[in-house]
């Protein structure tokens, strides 16, 4: 009878702990302050392991070089609901091993292009820099005589 008890008292303890939350931990810490470094057509991929390191882990998409740098951690808890903590970098290389493009995954939040949309708005800032420095010089032709 004694030993019912133990073996009752052990199962009860089990399914307690396996009751509670499971965290499950992939990648490792990498430096997202170095993100903004990266430049699309510009940053190549040496420069990428110089800044973040060797990658969680390395593929391809379209015979494109991806790498992956990930630090997250899910918790599942005894509701059925899964919490995200942490994020994920995906760079992609074009077949000179130049950055094509990258993502940032947030939790809680869908995949932001990051590296389309800071590319994209530098290209336009760089266009309207342009755009007034040709205003300028045609100001300034006008009102000189030209």
């Amino acid at each position: 009878m004694k030993k019912f008890i133990q073996l009752l008292a052990l199962v009860i303890f089990i399914s307690v702990i396996i009751g509670c939350a499971t965290t499950y931990k992939i990648g490792t810490e990498f430096p997202v302050a170095n993100i903004k470094l990266i430049q699309i057509e510009q940053t190549t991929y040496q420069e990428i392991i110089e800044l973040f390191g060797e990658p969680w882990r390395k593929g391809a998409i379209n015979g494109n070089i991806v790498l992956t740098y990930t630090k997250e951690e899910y918790v599942f808890e005894d509701t059925d609901e899964v919490k995200r903590i942490g994020n994920t970098l995906v760079i992609e290389f074009d077949k000179h091993r130049i950055v094509k493009n990258y993502y940032l995954n947030v939790p809680g939040k869908e995949t932001i292009m990051f590296g389309y949309l800071m590319h994209k708005r530098n290209k336009e800032k760089e266009q309207e820099r342009q755009m007034a420095q040709q205003n300028m010089f045609m100001n300034n032709g006008v009102a000189a005589g030209f």
